[in-house]
């Protein structure tokens, strides 16, 4: 079973006043464990960058925080997809979902990778009408304070 990271669960990581902070170190726990295949698109590094800058995150760590998720990757312990493998059902996800480019990456990324489970603190993704077409392809969506019942 794989299961796909959004960016918004990721940024949480590095920002200790964060609400469900805690809840994000234990799924961080399971990437670093090799519980299962986590995966997440490279571009969600870009927005990872984004966010710290945006929230005004020292420059230093950002850089620091960039390499600790691109590690990730070197050790297999997140998967990559890439865009060019999504690009047309990202596409039309975001038209037939009303989504925003980057929510709809994400979703195709899942959809393509068979995954099982799609963690997310967007509320894009929350959505119920995201729900159910998550559902569609047997994606359950789940949120950082749900992390207790994986």
């Amino acid at each position: 079973m794989s299961e796909y990271l959004d960016t918004s669960c990721t940024v949480k990581w590095f920002k200790e006043n964060e609400e469900y902070y805690e809840e994000s170190l234990k799924l961080r726990e399971r990437i670093f464990n090799f519980e299962t295949e986590f995966v997440m698109s490279y571009y969600g590094l870009l927005e990872l960058i984004r966010a710290l800058v945006k929230s005004k995150y020292p420059k230093e760590r950002i850089e620091e925080s960039f390499q600790s998720i691109h590690d990730l990757y070197e050790i297999g312990a997140l998967k990559n997809v890439r865009i060019e493998e999504v690009l047309n059902l990202a596409k039309n996800t975001e038209i037939k979902r009303d989504l925003y480019s980057s929510d709809a990456l994400h979703v195709a990324c899942a959809v393509h990778r068979g995954c099982r489970i799609f963690w997310s603190e967007d509320s894009h993704h929350l959505k119920e009408k995201t729900k159910k077409y998550m559902q569609t392809h047997d994606i359950t969506v789940r949120a950082l304070r749900e992390i207790e019942s994986v």
